[in-house]
């Protein structure tokens, strides 16, 4: 059936009468929704201020490249004639460089390296040629090239590719036309549910980042324009998190083995960590080191409560998480570097209140939040996670 033009004079407006239709307006409410209850949804707090980016496709990729280690293993036993060596990663070690062997300081010169097994000259600048035992540690000194030498062949570490799905985010809430008509305790209904509903969606964004798991589901998809259409949903920082775990027991730690866990924690990346974790974890740490630990002003921490841990090895903001619950997650904890973690929404697609979605013969008004976003992960090795304090 045609569609007979209805015709207005001037500008225009958000109002119905000037052509534009309720059910087409967007409301950004983002900042609300996430600084209404900052200390719910802390991680997602402190990376809508520290690190956001917008994502082109719902799978989200970027490159890492590792440092490339000075320190390596010896996979076997070797006398002090002994001049043929393998270590446990031969590629680390160019040719004509030099290294130090840590438990006796001798000092070995790389003469060949065909990626398996290297050549080298012992007792290298008048160190003594001693034995090497199997795991033993050594480090590389980097080369030592003869004046006016040519150049060696080239070396990199490689990049490595890596990815994480955007997952959609929908939470509808509505009601009758009856309901909103009714004068109701605690005001209007939609009003006091737009705000509820906007907490609740924050910490479901906040709970799969840290627990989620990544997946592509082709198996339920429907259709979109003749196209599969699967759900996609992100992998969190438990699911990122395969180093620098320690299980403290739940007898209560000390000091000493969390500084020893710190070392770990911070050899990679900057000198602070957000330490979230658990409402009982946190009890703990601050009955463990009261004397250590400083309260940080709110006004300097978005609304969070934030106590700082001073460390030899680096800084622990500690964030006391209320959604870490149950009979696991309750005794979680995890130290994150924020330079590597980055809140990622699909362009177009950050948090938004959607009014007026139901159908046309609804007598009634539907809203919904929704959010398509992710989570950037970088270098594993710059986090850790604890257990059990």
């Amino acid at each position: 059936m045609a569609i007979t033009p209805t015709i207005l004079t001037g500008d225009a407006a958000t109002a119905a009468t000037q052509g534009i239709l309720a059910n087409r307006r967007k409301v950004d409410m983002r900042d609300k929704i996430f600084l209404l209850e900052p200390s719910a949804t802390p991680l997602t707090v402190l990376l809508n201020k520290m690190g956001r980016g917008v994502a082109k496709s719902p799978r989200h990729e970027w490159l890492e490249a590792a440092a490339t280690p000075t320190v390596d293993t010896l996979t076997a036993t070797y006398t002090a004639a002994e001049v043929t060596i393998a270590p446990a990663n031969p590629t680390y070690f160019p040719i004509n460089s030099v290294f130090r062997h840590q438990s006796t300081g001798e000092v070995a010169l790389v003469t060949a390296n065909n990626g398996t097994t290297m050549t080298v000259t012992r007792g290298y600048g008048g160190t003594s040629a001693a034995i090497w035992a199997t795991g033993s540690s050594v480090t590389i000194l980097g080369g030592a090239a003869r004046e006016g030498a040519t150049a060696e062949t080239s070396r990199m570490a490689k990049k490595v590719r890596q990815y994480n799905f955007t997952q959609i985010f929908r939470d509808p809430f509505g009601g009758s036309a009856t309901l909103q008509a009714s004068d109701l305790y605690g005001g209007e209904f939609l009003a006091e549910e737009t705000l509820e509903r906007g907490i609740e969606h924050a910490k479901y964004i906040e709970l799969a980042m840290f627990f989620g798991e990544r997946n592509a589901d082709s198996s339920v998809a429907g259709t979109w324009d003749d196209e599969a259409t699967p759900r996609r949903t992100m992998g969190g920082i438990d699911e990122f998190i395969s180093t620098n775990t320690t299980n403290f027991g739940g007898n209560g730690a000390t000091l000493l083995e969390i500084y020893d866990w710190a070392a770990s924690v911070f050899r990679y990346g900057s000198d602070t960590r957000f330490w979230f974790m658990a409402m009982l974890e946190s009890s703990g740490l601050s009955n463990l080191a009261t004397s250590s630990l400083e309260v940080v002003p709110t006004d300097k921490s978005f609304g969070i409560n934030i106590s700082r841990l001073i460390t030899p090895h680096g800084v622990f903001n500690v964030v006391a998480h209320k959604l870490f619950e149950g009979d696991t997650y309750s005794t979680y904890g995890y130290a994150l570097d924020m330079k590597y973690l980055e809140y990622v929404y699909l362009q177009g697609r950050d948090t938004k209140l959607y009014t007026n979605i139901q159908t046309n013969d609804t007598d009634g008004q539907k809203n919904e939040y929704l959010t398509e976003c992710t989570l950037l992960r970088q270098f594993e090795e710059a986090h850790g996670r604890s257990i059990g304090i």
